[in-house]
């Protein structure tokens, strides 16, 4: 294989990483808790 590929290759895997480190970090700090209420909570007047 040729640089370029070993390039695309590498900075596909960093992106994947990254992607699954911001999901992971999403669920840690509660994110997805409450993915119903949010759609309720919009049509109450404050």
């Amino acid at each position: 294989m040729n640089p370029a590929a070993w390039m695309l290759i590498i900075v596909c895997c960093c992106m994947t990483g990254a992607s699954a480190l911001v999901v992971w970090w999403s669920w840690k700090t509660g994110q997805f808790d409450d993915t119903e209420g949010i759609k309720y909570r919009m049509l109450q007047d404050e």
